[in-house]
């Protein structure tokens, strides 16, 4: 479920604290979603160099990569 989704379903409800159960269904959904990892090769395709020669440094843009596989 998308975040638009979800706060259309609060919308819809009849609920005391809007907002607090906007935020109980995003954790659900988060917990529900299956995470999505990245291979050797996709991290070095991402760094442009072997796996064994990326330096924390290029972690940002791992990290990047990661978030946009996962949303």
């Amino acid at each position: 479920m998308n975040i638009e989704e979800i706060f259309q379903q609060v919308m819809n409800e009849n609920c005391k604290d809007p907002l607090h159960r906007f935020a109980e269904l995003v954790r659900q959904d988060e917990r529900e979603r299956e995470w999505v990892g990245l291979t050797d090769e996709e991290i070095a395709q991402v760094v442009g160099s072997p796996i064994d020669e990326v330096y924390l440094a290029d972690f940002h843009r791992v990290i990047e990569k990661l978030r946009s596989k996962n949303t």
